[in-house]
């Protein structure tokens, strides 16, 4: 129950982070990238969870350790993009 619990969290959360990357892109000037990857990350998710739900182990961690990665390689690129470089982009 818990598991499936998180899952709704960590799809939730996407939805959010979907919403922020838009709302830094448009009206702070920010790239566009963060949204194609939010977008992957949140179908990923979601497909996450219904694999889960469907017990199907064998796509289910593989998946989990891909969205892992792939949250890991965006949380990176949006650190390495400081306030300095925003600025001096717009």
């Amino acid at each position: 129950m818990l598991h499936g619990l998180t899952a709704l969290v960590v799809v939730f959360t996407g939805a959010i982070q979907l919403l922020v990357a838009i709302l830094v892109w448009r009206p702070g000037g920010g790239s566009p990238r963060f949204i194609i990857n939010s977008v992957f990350l949140l179908i990923l998710s979601m497909a996450e969870a219904a694999i889960g739900e469907a017990r199907a182990p064998e796509l289910h961690v593989p998946l989990g350790v891909l969205l892992f990665g792939g949250s890991v390689v965006l949380l990176s690129q949006a650190w390495s993009q400081g306030p300095e470089t925003r600025t001096a982009a717009s």
